[in-house]
C-alpha cells in the first residue's frame, strides 16, 4: 500500500501541489467582511433565493439570475439545517430563518466556500483540458497559471454565480473536445447537459453552442453533424430545464426577467464603458490576471492554431520545448523558472489580495466604533449606505436600528426622516470616500454644513485617495484590480462628525 502511494505521489505530486495552492489562495480570507452582510455586492441577492426556497416555493419569481446556483445553495443550506437540528440549534425551520436575519455569517461562509470550491475544481478541468491538447506538461502549467490567475483567484472568493459558471463552463468544453476526437454520443450529449447547467447557472453559458458548432464543422469531416448536433442540443436543454423549471412553468416571468437582463447587459451597469468585449479585452483581463499571463495566453493562440486550432494556453510549454536538451531536470527547471516569470505580476496582485481581504473593513472599525461611541437614540445622517439597512436585517449586526435615521435633501438643504422634514440638525452626520465613482462623495451643501457646525469625531481610513489604484468601477467592490500601494484594508474612509453644541 505504501508503495502504491509513493507511486501515486510521485505520478500525482505536482498536481496535488497545485490544487493545494489553488484552495490555499481561495480560501484565505473567505471571511472578509464578515459580520457586514454588504461586503460583496450581489452575495445577498443569491442567499435570499436560497432561503426563500424553505418557504416550500421553488418558484423564485425572480430570473435575473438562472437558478442552478441557488438550489445548490438550498441543498447546502439545508444540509446545514440538518446538522444544526442533530446538535439542537434548530427546532424548526423559523429558527433557520431567524438565524439568517440576526447572524447570517454561517450561511455567508457556506456560500462562499461553494463558489471556492468550484474554483478549485476548475483548475483541475484545466489540467485535464492541457493534457488533452497538448499533453501532460502543458496540462499542469494551464492547471498552475489558472491556480494564480488573480481574477479567478479574487471571484472565487465570492458567494455568487460567476466562477460556478465557469467551471461547468470548462467541463463542457473538455467533453466537446473529446466528442472531436472520438465522436461517441455519450461525448456530444454530455458536453450539452454541462452547457444546459452552466446555461442554468449564467445565462452566457449559451454561449458554448457556438463552440459546439465550431467543432462539428471542423471535425465532422465525414462523421456526420446533425446527430452531434442534435444531441448536444437536446442535452443543453433538458439540463437547463432541470437547473432553471421554471423558466417553463412560469415562463412570462422568465422571459420578463430575461429581456431585462439582456437590456441591462446591453446598457451596461452604473457606468457607460462602451462595447464590453472590448473594454474586457484592453482593460479587465490585461489588468485583472496581469499582463504577462494576459501577454502569454494571446501568442499561444497563433502558436496552437499553426499545429491543431483546437489547443490553446500552451505558449510556455512550447517555448520549453525549444531549450536546449541538457537533461530533464535542468530543463524541466528551466520550463518552471519561465512559467513564474509569466505568472509573477498575478501573484504579486494574490498576495495583496488575500492580504487585504483578511484584513478588517473600514465598515466594521465604524460599526463597532459606533456601538461604543454613539448613544442609543441619537439622531444620524448617512450620506451612502456606510451600514446596510436591508434583509437579512441587521440587529446586532448594525446600530442603525438603534438611531434616528435622516436623509439630507441637496435641493432644500434641508434633513428629513422619510418626507418629514427637521427643524434641527443630526448629531451626527457619516461621510465616506472613495475612487469608486458608483460610490459617489456627499453633496456640497452637506459638506458646507458639517465644515461650518461639526467637528470631525472619528475617522476609519482604508486608502490614501491620492495614490494610483484602478478598481472595477462596475462591480462596486472596495479591492482594487491593480494599484495597491496606500491601501491599508477593504471599504471606503469613513468620517464621523458630532454637532459642535453635543457634548464631546
Amino acid at each position: 500500500m505504501a508503495l502504491t502511494f509513493r507511486s501515486f505521489v510521485r505520478v500525482h505530486g505536482v498536481l496535488l501541489a497545485i490544487l493545494a495552492l489553488a484552495a490555499g489562495v481561495r480560501f484565505r480570507g473567505i471571511a472578509f467582511g464578515l459580520p457586514d452582510v454588504d461586503a460583496r455586492p450581489d452575495e445577498t441577492t443569491v442567499m435570499n433565493l436560497a432561503i426563500g426556497f424553505f418557504t416550500g416555493d421553488l418558484n423564485p419569481h425572480f430570473f435575473n439570475y438562472p437558478t442552478l446556483y441557488p438550489y445548490c445553495l438550498f441543498g447546502l443550506y439545508a444540509c446545514y439545517y440538518v446538522w444544526g437540528t442533530l446538535r439542537g440549534e434548530f427546532a424548526s425551520l423559523s429558527d433557520l430563518a431567524a438565524r439568517y436575519a440576526s447572524d447570517p455569517t454561517r450561511f455567508f461562509l457556506l456560500d462562499r466556500a461553494l463558489s471556492a470550491l468550484a474554483g478549485t475544481a476548475t483548475v483541475y478541468v484545466v489540467y485535464r483540458i492541457g493534457s488533452q491538447l497538448a499533453g501532460r506538461r502543458t496540462g499542469l502549467i494551464a492547471a498552475f497559471f489558472l491556480a494564480l490567475a488573480h481574477l479567478h483567484v479574487r471571484d472565487s472568493h465570492f458567494g455568487v454565480t460567476d466562477v460556478a459558471a465557469t467551471l461547468l463552463i470548462t467541463c463542457s468544453v473538455l467533453f466537446i473536445l473529446r466528442a472531436t476526437d472520438d465522436w461517441s454520443p455519450g461525448n456530444w450529449l454530455v458536453a450539452g447537459a454541462l452547457a444546459g447547467l452552466a446555461t442554468a447557472t449564467k445565462y452566457a453559458g449559451a454561449l458554448l453552442v457556438l463552440s459546439a458548432a465550431l467543432a462539428i464543422l471542423f471535425y465532422s469531416r465525414h462523421r456526420g453533424r446533425t446527430r452531434p448536433a442534435l444531441l448536444f442540443l437536446s442535452g443543453l436543454l433538458v439540463a437547463f430545464l432541470m437547473g432553471c423549471p421554471f423558466a417553463l412553468f412560469d415562463a412570462s416571468r422568465f422571459a420578463s426577467d430575461f429581456a431585462a437582463e439582456a437590456e441591462h447587459l446591453r446598457l451596461g451597469h452604473r457606468l457607460i464603458l462602451g462595447r464590453g468585449w472590448w473594454y474586457h479585452l484592453k482593460y479587465t483581463l490585461p489588468i485583472g490576471l496581469g499582463r504577462t499571463l494576459f501577454l502569454a495566453a494571446l501568442v499561444g493562440i497563433p502558436i496552437l492554431m499553426k499545429r491543431d486550432w483546437r489547443k490553446a494556453a500552451v505558449f510556455v510549454s512550447a517555448a520549453g520545448g525549444l531549450l536546449p536538451a541538457r537533461g530533464a531536470v535542468p530543463k524541466a527547471l528551466a520550463i518552471a523558472a519561465l512559467a513564474l516569470l509569466v505568472i509573477f505580476p498575478s501573484i504579486r496582485k494574490v498576495v495583496l489580495t488575500d492580504r487585504l481581504l483578511a484584513t478588517k473593513d473600514s465598515r466594521q472599525l465604524a460599526i463597532e466604533w459606533a456601538r461604543r461611541e454613539i448613544p442609543r437614540g441619537s439622531s444620524v445622517c448617512l450620506a451612502g449606505p456606510i451600514w446596510r439597512q436591508e434583509t437579512p436585517s441587521a440587529a446586532p449586526l448594525d446600530p442603525i436600528s438603534s438611531y434616528k435615521l435622516l436623509t439630507y435633501d441637496q435641493v432644500s438643504g434641508r434633513f428629513k426622516v422619510g418626507d418629514a422634514v427637521q427643524t434641527s440638525l443630526p448629531d451626527y452626520v457619516v461621510l465616506r470616500e472613495s475612487p469608486l465613482l458608483a460610490i459617489g462623495g456627499a453633496p456640497q451643501g452637506l459638506k458646507d454644513l458639517v465644515a461650518a457646525s461639526y467637528r470631525l469625531k472619528a475617522s476609519f481610513h482604508a486608502l490614501d485617495l491620492q495614490a494610483s489604484h484602478w478598481f472595477d468601477m462596475q462591480d462596486g467592490f472596495f479591492i482594487p484590480l491593480a494599484g495597491f500601494a496606500g491601501v491599508q484594508r477593504p471599504g471606503p474612509n469613513i468620517y464621523v462628525y458630532q454637532k459642535r453644541d453635543s457634548p464631546p
